[in-house]
Formats: C-alpha cells, structure tokens, sequence
C-alpha cells in the first residue's frame, strides 16, 4: 500500500481611482451581473434542521451528443425520480472519542455550526445534475473539503443509489490571531479576529492589525457567498497602512464541477502603497506604488469527457503601475543604495484564454500537510493567455501572454514528483521584450511511515523583468537564516532538502506534531542594478518543528518554528537564527 494512502480512481465525470466614470462602469457591471444571474434566492429558515433532503425536479440532464466522447449540458426536466440527498453536518469534536476533555466540549459549544442550507448552496452543481456518479460525488468531497471550514467530507449512497449521505465535520472557524515572528532577517507581528464561518453561514471575514517587511496597518478582508446556489461570492479587501490604502472589489462565479457550462469575474483594486526593495541585508530602494486595476472575464466549457475537459476564457483587463518618490523617504532620512524608479506600466487589452484539465485525482497524506486528506490532480493541467494591447502607446505593450503547466506523477507506491512550469512575457514596439520562466519540481519519498525524505528546485529565468518584482534569491524564496531578498540577478536557483519525520504524535487533539532537518542552496545571478555583496552560492542546515492544526480553518494552518544556520563570508549575517511562521504546507 502507498505510503501517501490510496489512489481513487481518475475521477471521470459524465457531466480591474483615479478615473472616477472607470470605477462607476465596473460598479454598474457588479450590480447587473448580480441581478442577470440570480436565479435562486435564499428563503427564510425558521429553524435549521441537522439534515435535509432534497429532490430537485429540474436538474442539468446528459444528452448523448453525437460524439461518445463528448458531454453536452443542458437544462431540462428529469425525466427520472431523483435521488434523496441527506446533510449532516458535525461539529468540531466528536464528543464521544476517548481523550475528550473540556475544552474540547467548550469549543463545541461555542462553536456555530455550519448550516444545512450553506451545504445545499455549495453543493448546488451536484443536487441539479439528473444523474449523480461516484465521480460526481467524489467531486463533491473536493469541494466541500477545499472550503476553509470543513475539516473532511465524506459523500456515501445505498446499494441502488437512491439515497445518498453528504457527511461533513467543521473545522474551527473562530480564531483570535497573536503572532510574533521573524523572516529573513524582519521581525512581524500581527493581532486581531478571523471568522471562516460567520454563523455558520460560510461567510469568510478578516479584520486583523499588522506589521510585515513592507509595511504596518490593518485590514479587513471578506468573502461573502451570495447563496443564489450558482458558486457566486463577493470578495472585498480593504486596508489603511503607514503608506498608503487599498480598495478591492470582485465578484466571481467559480467553477465548483467540471460539468459547470461556465463562470466569470468582474471587479477592481485600487492599491497606494510604498515599496521596498531589499538587496544585500538593507534596503535597496523604496517607492511609491500607485495600482489600478479592473477586469471583466467571462469563461465557458467546450468539452467535458471521462478523462478530460477544455474551457475557454474571454476578458478585457486594465492594468496600471505608477511609480514615484516614496512618501516614507519624505518623512524620514532612510538610506537606501539606489534611488532608481521601475518604469511605469499602462496596459489595457482584451484577451483569450483556454485551460485544458487531465483527470487523474488520487487522495494523499502527509505530503504538504500532517495526517490529513489532501487532493491532488496528477493529469496534465494546462492554462494560457494572450492578450492584445496598443504598443504605440507609452508604458504599454503590444501583447502580454502567460501560460502555465502543470503535472503530478506517481512514481511508485513510495515515491511522488510534483512539476509546475510557469512562463510569462511582454511584447514592445519601441524597447526590449520581457520574459519571465520558472521551474518548480518537488520530489517525495517514504521510507515508512515515520521517516519521509523531500527535495525542492525552484529556478527562474528572465530578461527585462519588472524592477518591483526582481529575481531575488534569500529568507523570502525558503534560503532559511538569510535576510530577505539578498542575492538579486535576472536567474536563480534554489535547491532544498528535508529528512522529514512524521512521529504520529497529536496533543490534545489540536496539534499533529512532526520534524525536520534540513539543508537549503541557491543563488541568484545574471546581474543586478546594484552589486551583490555575496555573489557565489549561498547555504543554511538546520533543525525544525512542524505543528499543524488539522481543527483550524485557514490556508496557513503549519506553524514552522527552524532553527536555521546560514553559511556566509558577511560578518553581517548571523551564524544562527530562529525562524517562527506560519505557511499553508510542510
């Protein structure tokens, strides 16, 4: 047996503030895209019941097309009985397993738990299909596992598959944020409330007060499910830092199922902000950042077989940088090693996509996380975009494309490669083109259970990168003990490690408990604005401890706490460092 846990069969299914009337356009888009697309409304509940069931009458039914192959979707009546679906939603801790003491029995009931009428609105693309597969439920278990609040799902039916059980248990919603740590050389901080369940309604609100690398303020954060049981949700952003605001507003239709016909996006940021870029242990340069940014995209389905399906996208993005003298360098006398501005950007074009998904979904543990479920598709996934602008104007391109690619392979029972390439560019009428490529591999290996080795090489190459986003190599890109954003050149190459140790220990039914030992190389090359103080390779070993809370709803749910030493000739690094975090994975 996989020391990963088992494969599932490849799971087949037969199914953009400155320009106020800029902003009123994209607001009048939220507001009809709102009204055109409600088709369900959320109807008063005088009481939520642990379990319902439901027999939609009209449902996404399969029409054999004239390819066998192919899978057209349509609305129309089920010409069938459907099959009874059943809720039940369980709360954080099952109250009846040995080891239960009070705290688990207060965080229960203190805990609101995730209502019936939420799980009805997320699994909407499942209850409207006439013929519901195992694949179709195992697709319904991603889901509903992928959303912050729910710990595990579990979707069973009878015999005949006329009644069928979605099973789900809730995850720890409510959680009061203190968090002190130190990354590369930068300490930071951050307090305040999360709530990935506000009242049980799936409802993901943020309010949280900060200070990191770049800056310190706080923020409110929302995603906001519309319960029209289409997948719709509102996600807003909004912060007030030492350097600037920041204004974001989208509304999206996600596609939940491979059989959804289609989905789309429409919204806005507006970001001031001051940057700063590191080089060398100190800052290299800061600048005010001024981002508008609007879109509007509209995708749909072409195809949709057992093994895979095609989408194509449609969209028109505006995309504008503006840069200038910090408003920090006008307060206060900060050296820096170059005052150098990146230049600004001004893109606005429409744009085709297409993303291509291979089926091959396979359940695994302990590969990013601790002792828990994890999804992974190890078919070809693949996602473009070409977009098409005014080059004749300054600051913009003529084309901008992007593209990326993904794969999973299951090497052996043992053994697990993980590739992501990712390539993007831009293309000038009057100055050089830009290109930026990486290459993200990692390989996992279980010797049993307890004991697991893991190797990563991230590397880039690029050509007229943007100046705000430099090739960099340090405490930002995983070299453990450095400052942030050290090395800089226009490639890097990074190299980690890991002998991972996984003792099976859980405290108290919070914490799953693992180690590690690792050792980190790499570099960053091809020249640099400013000189690297240290040009040749850099390297840190050291010791870590991994604590994963498999009850906490988030996506940093692994507190990394490494005890890192950095081999480096600059009597300015530290030979040792303790590095607190938390990260969404191992």
């Amino acid at each position: 047996m996989s020391k990963f846990i088992t494969k599932i069969t490849p799971e087949p299914t037969s199914i953009f503030q400155r320009k106020t009337w800029l902003n009123t356009i994209v607001l009048f888009a939220l507001l009809t895209f709102y009204f055109a697309c409600t088709i369900n409304v959320v109807q008063a509940q005088t009481a939520t019941p642990q379990t319902t069931s439901t027999s939609p009458a009209t449902a996404l039914a399969v029409i054999t097309p004239t390819n066998p192959n192919d899978v057209i979707i349509t609305d129309e009546i089920c010409s069938t009985e459907q099959a009874d679906v059943t809720f039940k939603p369980h709360t954080i801790f099952d109250e009846s397993e040995e080891g239960i003491i009070f705290l688990h029995r207060w965080a229960n009931a203190i805990h609101i738990d995730t209502k019936v009428m939420t799980l009805e609105d997320e699994a909407a693309f499942f209850l409207n299909k006439c013929n519901k597969t195992f694949a179709d439920m195992a697709e319904l278990e991603r889901h509903l596992r992928s959303r912050k609040y729910i710990r595990d799902a579990k979707v069973t039916s009878d015999k005949n598959g006329e009644n069928i059980t979605v099973t789900t248990w809730d995850n720890w919603s409510l959680m009061p944020t203190i968090s002190f740590g130190r990354k590369g050389g930068v300490n930071t901080y951050s307090f305040g409330i999360k709530e990935r369940n506000l009242l049980g309604l799936g409802i993901d609100t943020e309010i949280e007060s900060y200070k990191n690398a770049q800056r310190k303020g706080y923020k409110v954060v929302s995603t906001i499910p519309l319960f029209q049981k289409q997948n719709t949700a509102i996600k807003l952003r909004f912060s007030d830092n030492d350097d600037g605001k920041q204004k974001s507003l989208f509304l999206q239709k996600s596609f939940a199922a491979f059989h959804i016909p289609f989905a789309y996006i429409v919204g806005f940021n507006d970001d001031s902000r001051d940057d700063t870029i590191f080089q060398n242990g100190s800052e290299r340069s800061i600048f005010s950042h001024e981002i508008n940014y609007k879109t509007l995209s509209y995708a749909w389905m072409n195809f949709n077989t057992l093994e895979s399906l095609l989408r194509y996208r449609v969209g028109v993005t505006q995309d504008q940088h503006e840069f200038s003298d910090a408003t920090l360098l006008s307060n206060q006398d900060i050296p820096v090693q170059s005052t150098q501005q990146p230049q600004d950007r001004e893109f606005l074009y429409p744009w085709f996509g297409v993303e291509y998904i291979e089926k091959d979904f396979r359940k695994l543990t302990n590969v990013h996380l601790i002792s828990q479920i994890e999804d992974f598709n190890h078919g070809w996934q693949f996602d473009a975009q070409l977009g098409l602008g005014n080059g004749n104007k300054e600051n913009s391109a003529w084309s901008l494309w992007k593209m990326q690619i993904k794969k999973g392979f299951h090497i052996n029972t043992n053994s697990l490669f993980l590739l992501n390439l990712a390539f993007a560019g831009d293309i000038y009428k009057d100055k050089n083109n830009r290109i930026l490529a990486s290459i993200n591999s990692e390989y996992f290996y279980r010797f049993n259970n307890r004991w697991g080795f893991y190797v990563n090489n991230t590397n880039f190459v690029s050509d007229n990168q943007y100046q705000d986003r430099p090739v960099t190599m340090g405490g930002n890109t995983g070299l453990r003990g450095f400052p942030l954003q050290y090395q800089h050149g226009k490639n890097s190459i990074k190299l980690t490690s890991e002998l991972r140790y996984y003792p099976d220990i859980n405290l108290f039914k919070l914490f799953d408990l693992a180690g590690v030992a690792f050792f980190d190389t790499g570099r960053a090359f091809g020249g640099s604005p400013v000189e690297n103080i240290e040009k040749n390779w850099l390297s840190s070993a050291g010791l870590g401890l991994r604590v994963y809370s498999p009850h906490s709803g988030g996506s940093h749910q692994v507190i990394h706490v490494d005890f890192a030493f950095p081999q480096s000739k600059n009597p300015d690094i530290n030979s040792f460092e303790i590095r607190v975090q938390a990260k969404k994975s191992f």
